[in-house]
């Protein structure tokens, strides 16, 4: 009898498996991981999940209801701006609710290049839950703060699985290798981009009017206004035990100013979507764990 009973709960411990808070598909373009939000009394909105953001974005369209709990100073290549600090009281994505979530309101009138605002779901969201961004899958799941990382992965995915990460100041930083160089690294899934700073270019041996250097027509997402962006291919870049070749870099000094990585004197990669998209990223803040895996 105890045998058999011993029998049962192995079977069980086996079969155990976490069940996600939300499971939903990303929506929209494959150029950021937009998924539909519930904010406040407007339902389905398509916002950015964007680790690059300490708080959500949202337009005055979104913004009823929401308390105004102070004022939010950004400075952009456009100019110094001062937008409205609120705090939304429900936020939704299926089954995982957060309540007072922090938001900018941004007006894309502010910023001179017209088109419509996005809505960006920031850290001071994701940092109330257990992350799985499955960018292969193209799914989105969220758990329970906390949720062991192990527990989310299968048995055969969890080896080597983990990566050294930081969430100084919302910020999350890791170590990478491009074409063999170590690199400090920023994972931003808002960034539509994968960029070196200037210091990594001059360590990886590009110069000025490098052949390796190329000019690509980009349609922005923001205005939609097309720009030439000037661009390298990395042979490759490794992020823990995953290494990617023939990554397409961004390698516009003007963007790359605008970037936290211009703001870098030490060699510093901003790992964006592109990479990611190809990937699965599981993070919790709380626990300051991670994983990225094929």
């Amino acid at each position: 009898m105890w045998r058999f009973l011993a029998g049962v709960l192995l079977v069980a411990s086996k079969s155990f498996a976490v069940v996600p808070l939300a499971d939903v598909a990303l929506v929209g373009d494959t150029h950021r991981p937009r998924i539909a939000v519930d904010i406040g009394n407007h339902r389905g909105v398509q916002c950015i999940l964007d680790t690059g953001a300490t708080v959500g974005v949202i337009g005055r369209d979104l913004a009823d209801g929401a308390q105004r709990i102070g004022e939010s100073h950004v400075t952009t290549a456009n100019g110094a701006y001062g937008m409205p600090l609120l705090r939304v009281r429900d936020v939704v994505i299926g089954g995982a609710h957060a309540g007072d979530v922090e938001f900018v309101q941004r007006d894309a009138s502010w910023f001179g290049h017209g088109g419509n605002a996005p809505c960006i779901l920031g850290m001071s969201f994701a940092q109330r839950f257990t992350v799985d961004l499955d960018g292969h899958a193209r799914r989105l799941r969220l758990f329970l703060a906390g949720t062991a990382i192990k527990n989310i992965l299968a048995p055969s995915q969890r080896a080597g699985a983990s990566i050294k990460v930081s969430f100084d100041n919302d910020v999350i930083e890791t170590q990478a290798l491009v074409n063999g160089t170590r690199t400090a690294a920023r994972i931003d899934t808002g960034w539509g981009f994968v960029t070196p700073n200037g210091a990594l270019l001059d360590r990886l041996g590009y110069r000025k009017n490098d052949a390796r250097y190329f000019t690509k027509d980009l349609q922005q997402s923001d205005s939609g206004r097309i720009v030439s962006v000037r661009m390298t291919t990395l042979q490759s870049v490794q992020l823990g035990n995953v290494r990617a070749v023939n990554v397409l870099g961004d390698a516009d000094p003007d963007r790359e100013a605008a970037s936290i990585v211009g703001r870098r004197a030490d060699p510093y990669l901003q790992i964006g979507w592109p990479l990611l998209s190809d990937h699965r990223f599981i993070f919790d803040v709380g626990t300051r764990s991670a994983a990225f895996v094929p």
